[in-house]
């Protein structure tokens, strides 16, 4: 065996002990998540973190619990978003579900992988121009604690940029951004009003779907790092969770076969599906 492959199998075992670490210590499991993607998340924060040493690594795990919990949010969660991401998925949930949903007297939406909550805020805001936040709860959910403490602020996690501006406008938005939120000591949050209909949660999609029905359920590029079957068992929760007819809203990077039984129809190219019973 030449040196290049036993670093390579090193490395490895290396990595194994770090996610047993996880597993037992934080209670955490990462059964069900590509491993490919696992050890390339590892890696990436072992060279931030220790100039690429994934024994200093496994030794800040076990004697620097602070820094356990950075590992986790680093190495195992994903936390990217922003106001209005994907403007025309914005559009086409306009144009295409919000008519069925002004049908019934209350909504309940289900925010998966929320992060710092933009996405949620996004929603609440075009629910509100369309006349239909005052009737909808959304429930908003992460795994990251420390990303859903950002997200019941309220408080954006970056300053307002030109570019927010233009993916609202884009997205349909019929008013000025800046009057949805407050502003003070540099920092932007969500007006009140819209912030009281989203309900943070912390929840991993590992466990069972809240035991609620939802008219919508999005989860957007979340499933990208999960294996083919935890991905399954992840939309099968979704499928039940809607009522008749309901939506589904994914993300556009997401590679996604659908498991037997799970009956739902692409309506949109932006990764809009409508249940069929």
């Amino acid at each position: 065996m030449d040196n290049v492959q036993l670093g390579q199998e090193e490395w490895r075992e290396e990595q194994r002990e770090i996610l047993a670490f996880i597993q037992s210590e934080l209670g955490w499991s990462y059964e069900g998540y590509s491993m490919a993607s696992l050890e390339r998340q590892i890696t990436r924060v072992a060279r931030d973190l220790c100039d690429g040493d994934s024994l200093a690594l496994l030794r800040w795990l076990q004697f620097e619990p602070k820094k356990r919990a950075r590992l986790l949010r680093d190495a195992l969660t994903v936390n990217v978003t922003d106001l209005f991401r994907d403007p025309e998925f914005y559009l086409d949930l306009k144009q295409q579900c919000f008519g069925y949903l002004s049908e019934f007297p209350r909504l309940k939406i289900w925010v998966a992988g929320c992060s710092t909550g933009e996405e949620a805020f996004s929603l609440a805001i075009m629910l509100h121009e369309a006349g239909l936040l005052k009737r909808t709860e959304i429930l908003a959910t992460d795994l990251d604690f420390a990303c859903l403490r950002q997200a019941r602020s309220g408080v954006l996690s970056g300053p307002f940029a030109r570019q927010e501006a233009e993916r609202y406008r884009n997205a349909g938005g019929q008013a000025s951004l800046l009057e949805y939120f407050s502003l003070s000591y540099g920092l932007s949050k969500l007006r009140q009003e819209l912030l009281d209909h989203i309900h943070f949660a912390q929840h991993g999609l590992r466990g069972f779907a809240p035991g609620e029905q939802f008219h919508m359920v999005l989860c957007r590029n979340v499933m990208i790092y999960f294996g083919p079957n935890l991905k399954g068992k992840v939309l099968q929760g979704f499928y039940k969770s809607l009522i008749p007819r309901g939506y589904l809203c994914l993300g556009n990077k997401e590679s996604i076969e659908f498991p037997d039984g799970v009956e739902l129809r692409q309506i949109s190219r932006h990764r809009i599906y409508q249940l069929q019973r």
